[in-house]
């Protein structure tokens, strides 16, 4: 018939791309920042984020169509990779649709055709065949994500940033969350990145389309390894922004395996790092609570008197069995992770690698 289409499904570009990009299982785990526990034969096994989950039951594997797909064996959650990152972000698989790709494709490197998206313009397939070559070489050479390095961490907070009470944005937002900015900045707990720079800012500082002084996160916390080294940071918004993206690891580098702490809990980790020795003769205390405000709120007050006061900070991915194993026997543990979902994972994963050596506590109401 004339002037007919053929019949049939007509694939959307983005999507298909997405589906290329993401094919591996360690891929959408790494992009997603999400709790890989081991590797089995045919993809990862992982903390699921969507229920209460101390012991690995959410599975991220290649299907039968080879697209990647998330399923838990305890609350039942499946979806394909977009589904699994609409849940993840907090947002509406239908109505966000365009944007969870454009944040996927960005995530994955392809920050042009993400840009296309959120203009409102459509990609084509042809687009999808140009990116194929690039995803082969890709996936050929990957490796897996490494810290940043550690002379140009250094170099940011000293070229790039300044205490966070000379930054008026991040010390209003400071005081908005009840915290001083001046004790925060007398620990060197976090730093603000300058409104204008003078020197050009590290790759990693930006989000998948703008860098972090164009997103608004300004406000900067280092993390550190179980050895006490400065390995990573994360950066967090102080303006309006999706709370999907409120606080954000460096671009294309790793941040798991690492903590937020306090000079205590730098020196508990090594006493040959520049924090120095642990004092003689004084209980260690430990509190962990999940996120910076938290962290920051814990780490600026006084210490209890004839005690250690170590507090570190946890988000997706940082604890880690290194990280417990230099936590003394014999010592008290105080859990103040968020009551949710996800605060309940983190406790129950530090419960699980410091059982039978530590006592570990978790008031009522976190």
């Amino acid at each position: 018939m004339t002037g007919s289409k053929p019949r049939g499904r007509s694939l959307d570009p983005a999507k298909e791309l997405v589906f290329k990009a993401y094919s591996e299982p360690s891929v959408v785990a790494e992009r997603l920042e999400l709790d890989v526990a081991y590797e089995q034969s045919n993809g990862v096994m992982l903390l699921c984020p969507f229920h209460d989950d101390s012991k690995p039951s959410g599975s991220l594997f290649v299907g039968d169509n080879d697209k990647v797909r998330f399923f838990c064996h305890g609350c039942g959650e499946s979806h394909d990779i977009i589904g699994l990152a609409a849940l993840h972000w907090g947002m509406n698989p239908k109505r966000d649709f365009k944007r969870i790709l454009a944040h996927l494709l960005a995530l994955a490197g392809f920050s042009e055709f993400a840009k296309t998206l959120n203009a409102g313009r459509k990609l084509r397939m042809s687009d999808i065949a140009k990116a194929t070559d690039a995803l082969k070489v890709n996936v050929e050479k990957r490796e897996p994500a490494k810290y940043p390095d550690a002379g140009r961490i250094y170099t940011f907070f000293v070229d790039n940033c300044q205490p966070v009470n000379k930054n008026r944005d991040v010390a209003t937002y400071l005081k908005s969350r009840g915290l001083d900015p001046t004790e925060i900045a007398k620990h060197e707990l976090a730093w603000a990145i300058k409104f204008r720079q003078r020197h050009p800012m590290p790759v990693w500082a930006k989000t998948s389309l703008k860098s972090w002084v164009q997103s608004g996160h300004f406000l900067v916390t280092p993390t550190f390894d179980e050895d006490g080294y400065e390995r990573s940071l994360r950066a967090r918004c102080v303006r309006d922004c999706d709370p999907a993206f409120k606080s954000l690891a460096p671009s294309g580098k790793r941040c798991s395996g690492t903590v937020f702490a306090n000079l205590a809990g730098r020196q508990l980790f090594n006493p040959k790092t520049i924090a120095g020795p642990l004092p003689e003769g004084l209980e260690v205390v430990v509190v962990i609570v999940e996120g910076e405000i938290d962290f920051m709120t814990w780490a600026t007050r006084p210490a209890p008197e004839g005690k250690l006061f170590v507090v570190l900070g946890v988000f997706s991915g940082a604890w880690c069995q290194a990280i417990a194993d230099r936590i003394p026997d014999g010592t008290t543990v105080v859990v103040r992770t968020d009551p949710d979902e996800a605060g309940n994972r983190y406790a129950g994963q530090i419960n699980e690698t410091l059982k039978g050596r530590c006592r570990v506590l978790r008031p009522k109401g976190y």
